[in-house]
């Protein structure tokens, strides 16, 4: 490891000024198109400086590479689960169950309480589909429609929609920014959703007395015939039956049990494959566009397409042919690209980290007992912290994520090293293991297990 210098406050606002003045300029020039590469590019090159400002410190070129590598490495996981989200929305969409979610949500439609059925649909809509903006703009605009056509003020109604779309989108696991913010972080998907409960729940639910406070007294006999195509059109194309709901509710029940989001965005994704198969033939076999092939084949290739490219939807109704037109594994493309050139800003603090503190955290991790070992580990993140008095939460989340890989790395080496394990252990030795029964003298039967430091009645 070379012996580096401290960034000074110059060499800090050097990549940090050039990422934002690229990022203005791509945006200037490609406006909302600016995020499908001409921001990734900006990252790219603002990581580039970064690590030509490291060399001018000391660094040596082969520690910054490793160091990318490793918070390249940090984020495959996250990287995984987007393919998993783009699959899981294509068959979704392919076996109905976004349809029938969306088909439920409008029958519910009164003008008494519109505008909190609005809200509620716009965020049913977002959550199945992972964009607010999407459904503001198609569904949302419908509902606008609608809300003209029963002599509501759409106004009103907008905000409904807006406040429904963003809840749903936030709270979706398959929205790329709800996705994007845990992934730059460090931390969990499923954590990140249960976090943002507790402040997006309460303010959805106020948002809805109060559309429902608007919406009191109002009364219409119009006839709405937005609503009866929106739901007539999805009707005519997909099979609308609760068994399409099964994937929803699978996905559902796995996060309830803390099941991690690989695995359960995955099994989504390949339910819905299977609910496509059984109760949307039709319309599988319509997506695959192969004449040429015997109908299970066709179902096949149509379930493949929609998993690899996503769902693409051709009613005739353009509002829902543009809202059912999405998913697939190369839909989160850009979003992955965006993960991996953001990461590239995280080698600096591992950089950081390893030069200043790998001789801490070695020596705290000698100490045997296991409450002062971990007392000395807080004590040295707490000096992390410190450290980065300017830093704001991602770049946090990114400085502790260069200290778990550090952390990582420091006993991994010990252990191939042949050096004792962090308790003393060799790696031939297990630790002590203890059972004592009737431990609980008012119970018919009680044990204690105890192995090491840990310990289970």
């Amino acid at each position: 490891m070379s012996k580096a210098r401290d960034a000074s406050i110059i060499d800090s606002l050097i990549p940090l000024l050039s990422l934002v003045l690229m990022l203005t300029v791509s945006v200037y020039l490609f406006g909302s198109d600016s995020s499908y590469g001409p921001n990734q590019i900006a990252l790219i090159i603002a990581a580039g400086i970064a690590s030509i400002v490291a060399v001018k410190n000391g660094h040596l070129w082969k520690d910054i590479l490793e160091a990318i590598v490793k918070s390249i490495s940090t984020a495959m996981g996250a990287l995984l689960i987007f393919l998993c989200v783009g699959a899981l929305i294509g068959t979704w969409l392919l076996s109905g169950t976004v349809p029938t979610l969306i088909y439920y949500g409008l029958e519910i439609l009164n003008p008494k309480i519109f505008y909190p059925a609005a809200c509620v649909i716009s965020a049913v809509a977002a959550l199945a589909t992972g964009s607010s903006w999407t459904v503001a703009g198609t569904l949302g605009v419908a509902l606008i429609a609608v809300s003209i056509g029963l002599n509501l003020s759409p106004e009103i109604a907008a905000g409904a929609i807006i406040s429904g779309a963003y809840f749903g989108d936030k709270m979706s696991p398959l929205s790329d920014t709800t996705n994007l913010a845990p992934a730059v972080t460090g931390s969990e998907l499923f954590e990140h959703i249960k976090h943002m409960v507790w402040t997006t729940t309460p303010s959805f639910i106020i948002a809805l007395i109060l559309f429902m406070v608007l919406g009191l007294g109002v009364s219409s006999e119009v006839e709405d015939a937005t609503i009866e195509l929106f739901t007539e059109t999805l009707n005519n194309t997909f099979n609308i039956t609760p068994i399409a709901l099964i994937p929803l509710i699978v996905v559902f029940y796995m996060a309830m049990k803390k099941i991690p989001a690989l695995p359960t965005i995955l099994s989504g994704a390949l339910l819905g494959g299977l609910i496509a198969f059984l109760i949307q033939p039709d319309v599988v076999i319509e997506f695959s566009d192969s004449d040429d092939l015997s109908s299970p084949l066709a179902m096949i290739k149509g379930i493949w397409l929609a998993l690899a490219s996503g769902y693409s939807s051709s009613t005739g109704v353009q509002e829902i042919d543009s809202l059912l037109s999405r998913g697939g594994m190369e839909s989160m493309l850009v979003t992955m690209w965006l993960v991996i050139s953001a990461d590239e800003e995280t080698p600096v603090y591992y950089s950081e980290l390893t030069e200043k503190y790998t001789n801490q955290i070695t020596e705290a991790f000698t100490i045997k007992d296991k409450s002062e070992r971990s007392s000395a580990i807080s004590s040295i993140k707490e000096d992390i912290v410190n450290s980065y008095p300017d830093a704001d939460e991602i770049q946090l989340g990114k400085v502790l994520g260069a200290f778990k890989n550090l952390e990582k790395d420091i006993v991994r080496k010990n252990i191939l090293s042949n050096q004792p394990r962090i308790d003393g252990r060799d790696t031939d030795t297990v630790r002590p293991i203890f059972i004592e029964t009737d431990v609980l003298p008012s119970a018919h039967g009680s044990s204690l297990f105890t192995r090491g430091e840990t310990q289970a009645i």
